[in-house]
């Protein structure tokens, strides 16, 4: 049997600032006993059976309220407190009460919320409270992939009149992953939604549908490009890197731009990493080198020296010379670092970069210097070839 024992004051603590946030008024604390009873299984000299049966049938919402908060200290994961927290969820008449719940029910391990699936997507389409339904939404997105049997009211609340509403419904969306790709042509309107956090999880939950979303890649172009707000552009990046080199052809034009206009580090530095995901850059490695060079912000520049050999693969090999050239002017540590990484990561085939590397032995970082003599080592060390032996007869 489940027993909760707490020490009267670490109890009273506890207790008493949980009504402090949920607002209970001060004869609720004259009702209760300042100390909780010695017997096992009790809060505040109540068992548990009876904050249930004052949870399903007090007339008073303020001790409807208090029951939720106690049911939580006992464990609102038990099976006999679970179901009825849900059920009270779609039925109490109090608003607040059923915020409470949604505030309990997060605590609840996800495996064993997924039973209330069901409950949750009625709350979210019928419930007349706007903050409720966004956030028994944000509830539904903790499940993760779980919430895939919640995916069809989910799309459906992606019109809700509630910002917030949309805005978690989206988020969950995302968090459902490929498995929501029939949400991909229901999400296109929110791009242009008037607020920027239901824009912003509408480009999350594309990032995270991934390659099946690789069609949105103009429109999230469009997001990129010309949103007002640096947090959804910054998404709108990296989500056409999640999405993938399938839809580079479309989206490196937008990202060239983005690193020479958009006037945020954080969307410049978004974008730098996201290059590692476009496939061949080979086409505009000249523009990218520039960039390089020109940059102000160091991340950028860092960003971009991993990035492009990512996304070059042993097409990188083409470009050592110009990649070493970029060496010698560069003047931040940690940038000269990765440059002389990626290029010793090469090699013999970063023979063209010898002379530069061999110059950089001596850097003033002692990172860099060893870093240097690694990749010079590796150049000039020929890897051996094993001697083909011809099968036995």
């Amino acid at each position: 049997m489940f027993s909760v024992y707490f020490t009267g004051a670490m109890l009273m603590t506890f207790f008493m600032r949980t009504l402090v946030v949920l607002s209970l008024p001060a004869f609720f604390l004259a009702f209760c006993s300042p100390v909780q009873s010695q017997e096992d299984g009790k809060v505040l000299d109540k068992t548990k059976s009876e904050w249930l049966t004052i949870l399903q049938k007090d007339e008073k919402p303020r001790m409807r309220k208090a029951a939720v908060i106690a049911l939580g200290i006992f464990g609102p994961g038990q099976k006999d407190i679970l179901p009825v927290l849900t059920r009270s969820l779609s039925t109490d008449a109090d608003e607040a009460v059923r915020i409470s719940i949604v505030g309990i029910l997060g605590r609840v391990e996800k495996n064993d919320l997924r039973d209330s699936l069901p409950v949750f997507a009625d709350v979210i389409k019928d419930d007349k409270s706007g903050t409720v339904r966004a956030a028994v939404a944000r509830l539904i997105s903790q499940l993760g992939d779980l919430a895939k049997p919640a995916l069809m009211p989910l799309i459906a609340a992606l019109k809700d009149t509630e910002p917030g509403v949309r805005a978690a419904a989206a988020e969950a969306l995302g968090k459902i992953g490929p498995d929501a790709k029939a949400a991909v042509n229901p999400l296109l309107p929110l791009l242009k939604d008037m607020d920027s956090n239901v824009r912003y999880s509408a480009v999350f939950a594309y990032g995270r549908i991934g390659p099946d979303a690789a069609f949105m890649a103009p429109d999230l172009n469009q997001v990129l490009e010309n949103d007002t707000s640096v947090d959804v552009r910054r998404e709108a990046a990296r989500s056409l890197g999640m999405i993938g080199g399938t839809s580079a052809k479309y989206v490196i034009p937008s990202f060239l731009k983005g690193l020479k206009e958009d006037k945020s580090e954080e969307v410049r530095r978004q974008i730098a990493l996201a290059i590692a995901k476009m496939g061949d850059i080979g086409s505009v490695m000249k523009e990218l080198l520039d960039i390089m060079r020109t940059d102000k912000d160091r991340y950028v520049r860092m960003h971009l020296a991993r990035s492009i050999p990512s996304a070059l693969g042993s097409n990188f090999r083409a470009f050592v010379k110009e990649y070493a050239e970029l060496l010698p002017k560069e003047t931040d540590g940690e940038v000269r670092l990765a440059l002389v990484q990626e290029l010793g990561a090469l090699g013999p085939a970063a023979k063209e970069a010898l002379e530069i590397l061999t110059e950089a032995t001596s850097d003033p970082v002692l990172q860099i210097r060893e870093a240097a003599r690694l990749a010079v080592f590796r150049i000039k060390t020929v890897p051996k070839v094993e001697p083909k032996t011809e099968p036995k007869k």
